[in-house]
């Protein structure tokens, strides 16, 4: 578990990168890219939109064959929602990335959170 500070991002995607170098994935391909960015921005979402009082991120990360699945977690059970961002916006298009570079995304309500 993390601590919704944006500031633990970067720490989170250095360790994250560094347990796909141990799964044998090359640190500059695009799967890594793909999966560092998605874990980066559903991490930045939940701090941003998360429950604020519970305060931790849970992240769950995994490969299978040449598949990685990653899953983040926080302390709102309420639905994503993305939103368009005009050409002005310095945000708002996170869960846009997530979309195009995964194969298949989703959110399911849980015990806790989503």
């Amino acid at each position: 578990m993390i601590d919704q500070e944006v500031g633990e991002v970067p720490v989170l995607r250095a360790n994250a990168l560094s347990v796909l170098q141990s799964w044998g994935v090359a640190r500059d391909g695009d799967q890594a890219f793909a999966a560092i960015l998605i874990l980066t921005e559903l991490v930045t979402n939940a701090g941003r939109h998360g429950h604020p009082d519970l305060g931790l991120i849970d992240v769950d990360m995994w490969i299978d064959g040449e598949r990685i699945t990653v899953v983040v977690t926080d302390g709102d059970a309420g639905a994503l929602q993305p939103r368009r961002a005009s050409s002005d916006d310095e945000s708002g298009r996170g869960l846009e990335l997530v979309s195009a570079y995964a194969e298949a995304t989703g959110c399911e309500s849980w015990f806790g959170g989503k």
